[in-house]
């Protein structure tokens, strides 16, 4: 183990976040959980601009809103479902 892996490590423990290793060719490997978080890296600035949000509590509102939307609403891109009816 490098030094730079230990510091990272030792980070990302003080901050209360954990490592979880997963199998290679699972989904997580293959970044879809980044393809959520790149969607609301996207949506989010330009839904606070136009809506001219200046403040962190405006943002949050906007974060929960959109998170909700993702979530709930979208459809998957490869099946087209959307998540309320994959669970039903």
């Amino acid at each position: 183990m490098d030094e730079g892996e230990v510091q990272s490590k030792k980070a990302l423990k003080t901050l209360g976040v954990g490592l979880i290793y997963i199998e290679k060719g699972s989904p997580e490997a293959k970044w879809k959980l980044e393809k959520a978080f790149d969607y609301l890296q996207r949506h989010i600035p330009y839904r606070c601009e136009r809506h001219s949000n200046r403040t962190l509590t405006e943002a949050r509102r906007v974060l929960k809103d959109e998170v909700s939307s993702y979530n709930e609403e979208l459809p998957h891109a490869e099946t087209g479902e959307n998540p309320p009816q994959t669970l039903a």
